[in-house]
């Protein structure tokens, strides 16, 4: 019986970067041996302002699967961004 492990990041490819790609990495390693991974991302894009990137240009929340690896993404709808825009 395998065990279920949730990897937190910032952001998880589609984004391009070496966190991603080791993060990613490692989930699918641990998928491969029999385990349960998920990933939860704050954006999908490689990160250029942690503030901006974190509320305005976060994008809405969604799930996708990346090779075999389940990724919830966090985020806020357009109406909630508009407001956060300083």
């Amino acid at each position: 019986m395998g065990l279920d492990i949730l990897y937190t990041v910032l952001s998880y490819p589609p984004a391009i970067g070496g966190r991603q790609s080791a993060m990613h990495a490692l989930a699918r390693e641990m998928a491969g041996a029999g385990h349960r991974a998920k990933a939860i991302a704050q954006w999908p894009r490689k990160r250029r302002s942690y503030v901006w990137g974190s509320t305005v240009l976060s994008g809405p929340p969604r799930s996708y699967v990346w090779e075999g690896v389940p990724v919830r993404q966090l985020g806020f709808p357009l109406s909630r961004r508009a407001h956060m825009a300083p």
